[in-house]
């Protein structure tokens, strides 16, 4: 039931796997069954025990301190008895970074290059759309080469900060036939993720790369693309004056806390010199809370690609015709989108074990006898937003003030600015929401690969601790403040954090909507027998094996519910429909054929139900 994620190592005696289950071990393990056994007290007298340790990450560049300490003492009375007290803790940390170049969406393309990528299904920027007359005859066509949409490169920090305490005490009568143990285990444990990331946008067919001018494509053996300059002029490329593949430059920050208690009792009595018995108590608890924040900035760029090694080579770079130093200025990269989501879970388990076992004959063939019973309950608790709440803070198309081509709330706008209709915002119009970072400057891919952007950076959105600013709401204010002067007419894809969105009843989620929620409660009830035999042979050879039953039945008790997208989404004048309170099914159809189409009325909530209905 514990994660080696939230367990210290350094409080565990050993780990035993077992793969071939016996009848008398607890039910559940499909893969196998994992028992950790801590530090016991079976050495007598005072004893304390220590590591220190530090691990170098390369790439973050940064030392991972970790010490654990053990002391333990047991005490015997004049009767015999014996008594047995021992403390753990540990703490430990780890800084580590991973860095990342892949290559986005290679789809089929008639080696003319000259059109959009080949599929079965047709693919707009809402998700899959119509069949294209393709299937497993006559799929891939002839003439055809395998050509990337885009690439992206990323960089992520992880941070883990591990603390665990451990209390073990433990009785043993004077005649040896009694022991028990009582243990307790509280593990606390911190993730905080830290991403940059650089992603040519490839969600819509409309646009597709084609090769810059003076740049010539080169191929495999086996028509997969190697090397060269991927420009775009189609669909959103279209707004920029000089084209280019529209490009973003993502951030994401997400802090992860958890915390894990387990308490359990175990008595172990003989009866009998033959005859003994086993009693145990168990409680864990845990929970988890999550909070995450990613904001988006998006811009325009060429991308050069060398993917003749083991690992793509991926760059950035200007379009032909754009001024220098464009992904520096903060009036050519605009903001683009706001994504947020929290989790809250928990987990209970609570279990009763008593068993026993008989000694039958020390020479017979039937050595021994097992039976037992256990109980088991666990509950669970999830709340999670799980991303759910995309959001646009405007775009070049979007306008100002609720149109295209009209001034925001303070007039016209200065500087350059140059994409579309005019319309977005810029790091320039909100200068406190982003600013300039070079988060690949720095060794990226250890320097075996050339920095992916021009100074090894661009504006990203938020402040050094963005996810506090998350947290605290300022980032809330900020995107409220952006899409106001973006688009105050189509506040229904503007980004909204969660905690303003509403269930269909009009209730507050506050942040978690009815369906985010989802209980399980599991009740298992187990009861085994076991006989254990074995003979010798006047040859040396011997055969030494069990047999048994066991019987487990589980009652599992889940409640939630499925949601769907807000009414409006269809039945709203903006998205096509009548407005009379009731969504037809020619409400669904227009809205999912603008969402295929990347209209107005696009979003990405509408996905699964446009799914559906397709």
């Amino acid at each position: 039931m514990l994660s080696f994620n939230d367990v210290s190592p350094e409080l565990l005696g050993r780990v035993e796997v077992f793969k071939n289950v016996t009848p008398d071990m607890i039910d559940g393990g499909i893969a196998g069954t994992v028992n950790p056994s801590r530090a016991s007290l079976d050495n007598p007298g005072f004893k304390i025990a220590g590591t220190i340790e530090g691990n170098y990450g390369d790439l973050a560049k940064e030392w991972s301190p970790g010490f654990s300490g053990i002391i333990s003492n047991t005490w015997e009375t004049s009767g015999g008895s014996k008594f047995g007290l021992q403390l753990g803790y540990a703490k430990s940390e780890l800084i580590s970074r991973t860095d990342a170049s892949q290559l986005t969406d290679p789809c089929y393309r008639a080696d003319t290059l000259t059109s959009t990528c080949l599929r079965v299904r047709d693919v707009g920027s809402g998700g899959f759309g119509n069949g294209t007359g393709f299937n497993e005859t006559n799929f891939p066509p002839a003439g055809t080469v395998i050509v990337p949409k885009g690439a992206g490169v990323r960089t992520t920090t992880l941070e883990r900060d591990r603390e665990a305490f451990s209390a073990v005490a433990q009785f043993e009568s004077g005649d040896g036939r009694l022991v028990a143990t009582a243990e307790f285990l509280r593990s606390n444990t911190k993730f905080f993720t830290d991403e940059y990331a650089i992603l040519a946008l490839v969600n819509n067919d409309a646009g597709f790369p084609v090769q810059a001018a003076g740049s010539t494509w080169t191929f495999d053996d086996n028509n997969v693309f190697q090397t060269g300059t991927l420009t775009q002029t189609g669909g959103d490329s279209g707004l920029s004056p000089w084209g280019g593949l529209p490009t973003e430059l993502l951030r994401f920050q997400r802090n992860t806390k958890a915390t894990t208690e387990d308490f359990s009792f175990d008595a172990k009595f003989e009866a009998t010199d033959r005859l003994r018995f086993n009693f145990e108590l168990q409680h864990i608890g845990s929970e988890l809370s999550q909070d995450a924040i990613i904001g988006t900035m998006a811009t325009f760029s060429d991308v050069r690609i060398d993917n003749s090694g083991n690992v793509p080579n991926v760059e950035f770079i200007l379009p032909q015709g754009a001024p220098q130093g464009i992904y520096g200025s903060p009036e050519y990269t605009y903001f683009w989108f706001l994504l947020d989501s929290q989790a809250r879970n928990e987990g209970d388990l609570n279990s009763v074990r008593f068993d026993a076992e008989y000694d039958i004959s020390d020479e017979g063939f039937f050595k021994s006898a097992r039976f037992g019973t256990r109980w088991a309950e666990r509950d669970r608790i999830t709340r999670d937003s799980n991303f759910g709440n995309w959001g646009t803070l405007g775009a070049p198309w979007t306008g100002r003030d609720g149109s295209s081509n009209r001034p925001g709330p303070s007039g016209p706008l200065p500087g350059a600015r140059p994409y579309g209709g005019g319309g977005g915002a810029y790091p320039i119009d909100f200068p406190d929401a982003s600013s300039f970072r070079n988060p690949f400057a720095d060794g990226f891919q250890r320097g075996n690969a050339p920095v992916p952007i021009a100074n090894g950076g661009g504006f990203f959105y938020g402040g050094d601790d963005f996810i506090g600013e998350y947290l605290n709401g300022t980032t809330a204010a900020q995107g409220a403040a952006i899409t106001r002067w973006s688009f105050p007419d189509r506040l229904g894809e503007a980004w909204e954090p969660i905690t303003d969105r509403t269930n269909s009843d009009g209730s507050a989620c506050a942040p978690f909507c009815t369906g985010d929620i989802s209980d399980v409660t599991e009740y298992t009830k187990a009861a085994y027998a076991r006989v254990d035999f074995g003979t010798d042979f006047g040859n040396g050879w011997n055969v030494v094996g069990n047999f048994g039953v066991r019987y487990v039945h589980t009652t599992v008790k889940s409640g939630g519910r499925i949601t769907l997208p807000n009414p409006n989404r269809f039945d709203a004048l903006a998205a096509g429909g009548n407005a009379d309170g009731v969504v037809q099914v020619s409400e669904i159809q227009t809205a999912c054929k603008q969402l295929v189409q990347g209209g107005p009325a696009g979003t990405r909530l509408l996905f699964l139900v446009c799914h559906q209905a397709g």
